[in-house]
């Protein structure tokens, strides 16, 4: 829609437009990258027991916003696997991370797959 802006007036239709076509693909590599995180982490997470790695959930469309999307465990234990701990009769510090690698390793597709949505 045409705006008036210090005398000029824009017409801002095509990016109107390019806005409103970019945002479902985005979504879609949002939704995407959130999954392999989700699955890297499973793989990823200590598995004594399987509770960790079974909590492990993702919730895309976070609060409403298609473009956000959250990974995260449902274990009270799992943030100080992820950071570590000290073991209470040994002292010895204990980490187990499996969030952060796999978010990391899938940085560089997302990264890859946002580049090409403005080319």
């Amino acid at each position: 829609m045409p705006t008036r802006a210090g005398g000029f007036e824009v017409d801002t239709r095509k990016l109107d437009k390019l806005l409103q076509e970019l945002e479902p693909k985005a979504s879609r590599a949002v939704r995407t990258s959130a999954f392999a995180v989700e699955a890297g982490a499973k793989v990823r997470a200590p598995h004594e027991t399987y509770a960790l790695r079974n909590s492990i959930k993702t919730k895309t469309n976070y609060e409403g916003d298609p473009l956000r999307a959250i990974v995260h465990d449902e274990v009270g234990y799992g943030i100080y696997q992820e950071l570590g701990f000290h073991h209470y009769i040994s002292g010895q510090f204990i980490q187990n991370p499996f969030m952060i690698p796999a978010l990391e390793a899938e940085r560089p597709k997302f990264e890859k797959a946002m580049r090409r949505l403005f080319k």
